[in-house]
């Protein structure tokens, strides 16, 4: 009895195989050897990365070490435009990007900012044009970084016309594709609300440029 089933067997599978045309074979043969070839491209995957991720991290770091001598120098340049009558600072810092769940993180990115910016206090509105006029520009020629947008202003009918509370910005790209804002506001310090009339002795005007990018690495530490 257990041989005619194994004969029977036999008989239906060479039947069902008999059955199977050339093409459907070849299809079937392509599956399995890509299902074959995964854990063999995977391998090769990892291997790649590692052998060049020096690489890619010694060019993302000189893009941001770029960055830095780049900002350091327009920082320099506005320090000079005041003549010490506003005081700018410059910062420079990476904040790590890690995303997971139990220790399984699912990047490494970093996000890479330069800032410089400076906070002035002021009591009329001709003061806000003067800061405006006296900055905008020089930050707005500066080589480092390209045009994409131009003013775009917050409040339009209030902006540089009225003493309330209202901003402006404007974007660029330096030639390394990062971006940049440029941001130039006038509140009390503490409501950003727009349009909120702004009283003589509570006014700021904050000036700043901000450069930022997702990185690799943290080659603003230290």
């Amino acid at each position: 009895m257990g041989n005619c089933t194994a004969v029977m067997y036999c008989l239906c599978y060479s039947h069902i195989m008999a059955k199977i045309t050339p093409k459907r074979k070849h299809t079937l043969r392509n599956i399995i050897l890509a299902v074959a070839a995964l854990p063999i491209l995977f391998i090769l995957y990892i291997i790649g990365t590692l052998l060049l991720s020096p690489v890619f991290d010694t060019a993302d770091k000189s893009r941001f070490e770029k960055l830095d001598n780049q900002s350091r120098e327009l920082y320099s340049q506005l320090q000079v435009a005041s003549g010490g009558a506003e005081l700018w600072t410059y910062v420079a810092g990476c904040e790590d990007m890690n995303r997971g769940v139990a220790g399984f993180y699912f990047t490494t990115d970093y996000a890479c900012t330069t800032e410089v910016f400076t906070e002035v206090p002021i009591s009329t509105l001709s003061q806000f044009l003067s800061l405006q006029d006296k900055y905008y520009l020089l930050i707005d020629q500066s080589k480092m970084m390209n045009k994409v947008s131009e003013l775009d202003m917050q409040r339009p009918g209030d902006f540089g016309m009225r003493f309330v509370s209202s901003s402006a910005e404007k974007k660029y790209k330096t030639d390394d594709g990062i971006t940049c804002t440029y941001l130039v506001n006038l509140s009390d310090g503490k409501n950003i609300d727009y349009g909120i009339n702004l009283s003589v002795g509570n006014a700021l005007v904050g000036i700043s440029l901000r450069c930022t990018d997702t990185s690799r690495g943290d080659w603003y530490a230290g």
